[in-house]
């Protein structure tokens, strides 16, 4: 872990350090009687949260968006030694843990940020050469939006997600949540690492979201959406949805009905299925460690 991503206003505990998930806990995750009906829960809450918000589908993938946002926050929550929270210069530096690419991308996506309301200048700064920012109740919201539907899943595996969800009317929790997730990605855990093949096509703009719906669909047993319904679901285009789709068949991801749409194959509903547990087992890890912060 870098130092940009340490906490310097208390010494350091090792009881605060939320533990990296490895192979066994994310086996148990899945293996675990009511993990088909957690995984499906988050996947259809998460869908839901964020096919409507075309800023955020759109404008960055679901993985740049997801960290993203943790890094603002923990960076907000975690001052370095001279005081500083969230600084553009902050941002670039961590950006290197996070994989968020180069700084004048980190730049641009901060700038989107304080362009859709998640970011505000932070107010009474003397030296406005820092440039600092802090993140916006719109942000918090979404954020906590995503976490609440993650833990209600947890709820139906482990009784940590129960108490969890009591905590998210504590500030406190919640950013010593932003903190535990920031420091297990900047250890290098991925939940991608978990499904490689969908990688590429989650990278793109609103794949995510497209290939959620995809699955969803194929889990009720419902006809595959026509590609003109994805696009105007998802704010992109239908050539933009049909390349993500031929990307997707090519990774057999996906396959072409004899109706010309397409339908999530079984590889896909496996990956989709191992990524949440992954995402699961992190999100459980940070939430623990933040508990037993707040105490």
């Amino acid at each position: 872990m870098t130092a940009t991503l340490q906490t310097r206003a208390r010494p350091p505990s090792d009881s605060l350090q939320p533990a990296t998930p490895d192979d066994a806990t994310i086996a148990a995750i899945e293996a675990h009687e009511r993990f088909d009906a957690a995984y499906e829960h988050a996947a259809r809450g998460i869908l839901a949260l964020f096919e409507g918000n075309r800023l955020l589908v759109t404008v960055m993938s679901d993985r740049v968006r997801v960290l993203l946002a943790v890094a603002v926050l923990c960076l907000d929550a975690d001052p370095d030694e001279q005081g500083r929270r969230l600084t553009p210069a902050r941002m670039i530096e961590a950006a290197r843990d996070f994989g968020l690419g180069s700084p004048g991308r980190v730049k641009a996506m901060l700038a989107i940020l304080r362009w859709g309301g998640y970011l505000a200048p932070a107010e009474g700064v003397s030296d406005r050469r820092e440039r600092p920012l802090v993140p916006t109740e719109k942000l918090w919201n979404v954020v906590l939006a995503r976490w609440r539907v993650l833990f209600e899943a947890l709820t139906m595996i482990d009784p940590l997600g129960a108490k969890a969800l009591a905590a998210t009317g504590d500030h406190r929790f919640l950013q010593a949540v932003a903190r535990g997730l920031a420091r297990i990605f900047a250890r290098g855990f991925r939940p991608l690492s978990r499904a490689p093949r969908l990688t590429s096509c989650i990278d793109r703009d609103a794949g995510f979201m497209i290939l959620s719906a995809l699955v969803i669909a194929g889990k009720d047993g419902a006809p595959a959406p026509p590609i003109a319904q994805l696009a105007r679901r998802f704010g992109v285009s239908r050539a933009h949805v049909l390349s993500l789709l031929r990307e997707a068949e090519a990774n057999g991801l996906v396959r072409r009905t004899n109706s010309g749409s397409v339908e999530a194959t079984e590889l896909v509903l496996r990956d989709f299925a191992a990524l949440y547990a992954a995402i699961m087992a992190m999100t459980a890890a940070a939430a623990a460690a933040a508990l037993q912060e707040i105490g």
